[in-house]
């Protein structure tokens, strides 16, 4: 607020003048004192002018709204959240989720940063303008995550970073995803913190895997959160040490239960906890929610409501430093949700700066859309080379068989590879799969970026017996990843990304099975939450019936094989990523 808003708030929260809004007979969540209380709210020019407990407030309103004895909640709040990941615009991906009862969201695009460069930011900050929420962007800090060991669409140097940090809308810079070379005090990721801490800003942290002496060395270089915590002694440690753990409810990994069964006192959990949706499809926040899900399992799992709605709300304000958010309380932002109840947590209305903007489930408010973004959208980010099957083959020079290194996933639906090697049989100098009972693919990244650079391997545990699954998402740098059993369906499905400018394409058998075209980028779709959730779940049943993907998120499986800063192994387009000593690794012993 600018000192004239102040000063009408304070005129109205005398009762000196009239307020725009009045919410009364609701049950007030008060998340500073963790009570329930019946009372009524009193709004003007989006912030809060007095909340009415006794029921002797001197204020007065010209619109009156009966809240049915229902509960009034502050506004969910997101922590930490790629927006990219939603495969929604971010107009589109506001449309899902404040019918849920969000009203802010902390992104990181550190996805279409990874693609477009500064474009990226440019279009994330115009898109995002006028929607009906309060729309926080991180810078990221890590384009490429790995410098030098992947190649991406954009370089994001400490100068130009610095340059973005002084947008408006800018909180501070997004997760730190190189912990070693924070641990190893790198020059480069020095120099990256060194300017956020100079404009005493937020730095995000991601530190998956990393405890004891480690950890407490990446808190002193400076990022002060991260939402990789797996296990509940992974949580408790961050936690014990003063780091803020954002329990992470995402459409491939779901950490939030097993946070919350560590904690030694879940009916009052600490300030630094907090909850968020990092990586969730569009079409799993229609059919489930978003920070509103987590809610639900936080009550589940023997969390008190309030408290629960603290983590997701008042806790993530603190964290980032929005002094005036997450609260109902006098010259708070007037955002505000009003749940049937406190243990499904369905909307009923939800206010964005007094207005409403939702109700039962629709929206009120329709996104504008800024000609600035209209013109990124229709950029084209897929840049290949003509490819042949040679170009999918994993050969050697060797006969008979060769040691290979294998990218083993512990399970369906972990993010966290091994290094193994197998002894592999070679058939006219091409690698095949087979060892005993494994279940193994080829895997291929392939440079969308005009390097021309492919690197092709093995995985263990992405479970397709026959066939291609590839899509030009493939976090961080998103070049183009394909999974396989033969190069044929490999190209194929290779080459119809190439015609759709990006997106989700399966092949068996010479057949396309199903896709999902992504233009934006290679990572978004132009079509509504609604349509885009229709075409998932379309994409979803055939990765599941024709290829056997059946986890929470079978679109999603793909996305994670280039990970380089998840451990322990990973591949970019360059090649095997030892993620720990980061460096390369012989795909096959020569």
């Amino acid at each position: 607020m600018n000192s004239r808003e102040r000063m009408e708030l304070v005129s109205r929260a005398l009762g000196k003048e009239e307020c725009s809004l009045c919410i009364e007979n609701v049950q007030i969540v008060n998340v500073f004192t963790k009570e329930i209380l019946p009372g009524r709210v009193f709004i003007y020019g989006g912030y809060i002018a007095d909340v009415d407990y006794e029921g002797n407030s001197r204020c007065f309103a010209k619109e009156y709204v009966d809240g049915r004895g229902k509960f009034l909640s502050p506004g969910l709040i997101d922590s930490h959240v790629h927006i990219e990941s939603s495969m929604l615009t971010p107009r589109n991906f506001a449309k899902a989720v404040i019918p849920t009862g969000t009203t802010t969201i902390i992104t990181d695009p550190h996805e279409i940063a990874n693609v477009l460069g500064m474009l990226g930011i440019e279009y994330v900050l115009a898109d995002s303008e006028d929607v009906p929420m309060d729309y926080f962007v991180l810078i990221p800090s890590c384009v490429p995550a790995l410098l030098g060991k992947e190649n991406s669409g954009g370089i994001f140097t400490p100068a130009i970073i610095e340059e973005l940090l002084l947008r408006d809308r800018v909180l501070g810079i997004g997760e730190v995803m190189d912990y070693i070379g924070v641990m190893n005090n790198s020059k480069r990721m020095v120099d990256i913190i060194e300017v956020a801490m100079k404009h005493n800003k937020f730095v995000q942290g991601h530190a998956p895997c990393v405890e004891g002496n480690e950890l407490s060395a990446y808190l002193c270089g400076g990022p002060l959160s991260c939402h990789e915590s797996q296990t509940k002694e992974e949580a408790l440690e961050r936690l014990r040490k003063g780091m803020w753990v954002d329990a992470r409810e995402g459409s491939l990994v779901q950490n939030l239960r097993e946070i919350l069964r560590g904690l030694p006192d879940k009916e009052h959990p600490p300030l630094n906890l907090t909850f968020c949706s990092d990586d969730k499809e569009g079409y799993e926040i229609i059919t489930k929610g978003h920070i509103n899900n987590s809610l639900r399992i936080a009550v589940e799992e023997g969390m008190p409501p309030v408290q629960a709605i603290a983590c997701a709300t008042l806790h993530s304000a603190v964290e980032v430093g929005l002094r005036n958010h997450g609260a109902i309380a006098p010259g708070y932002v007037a955002n505000c949700v009003l749940f049937d109840s406190l243990t499904h947590f369905e909307a009923l209305s939800v206010w964005y700066k007094g207005v409403c903007v939702a109700k039962d489930g629709m929206l009120l408010v329709e996104p504008k859309t800024a000609k600035i973004a209209t013109t990124i959208e229709k950029h084209n980010s897929i840049n290949i080379p003509n490819l042949g099957e040679k170009d999918f083959l994993l050969t050697t020079k060797k006969e008979g068989s060769v040691s290979a290194t294998i990218m083993s996933f512990e399970h369906e639906s972990s993010l966290i590879a091994h290094k193994k090697v197998f002894e592999l049989p070679v058939v006219d100098g091409v690698v095949q799969l087979q060892h005993g009972d494994s279940k193994l693919n080829y895997i291929a990244v392939i440079n969308r970026y005009g390097t021309e650079t492919i690197t092709v391997a093995i995985v263990e545990n992405f479970h397709i017996s026959h066939g291609a699954v590839a899509s030009s998402v493939g976090h961080d740098c998103h070049n183009i990843t394909v999974i396989y059993t033969n190069p044929s369906d490999a190209l194929q499905a290779v080459e119809r990304i190439k015609a759709l400018h990006g997106g989700c394409v399966c092949v068996q058998d010479g057949e396309i099975i199903d896709e999902v075209p992504l233009p934006i980028g290679g990572l978004l779709s132009p079509l509504s939450p609604e349509e885009l959730h229709i075409s998932i779940e379309k994409y979803n049943i055939s990765l599941s019936e024709h290829f056997g993907i059946t986890h929470s998120s079978p679109i999603m499986r793909s996305f994670f094989m280039t990970l380089a800063v998840i451990p322990y192994i990973k591949i970019t387009d360059m090649g095997l990523i030892d993620v720990i000593t980061q460096e390369f690794l012989s795909v096959v012993d020569e």
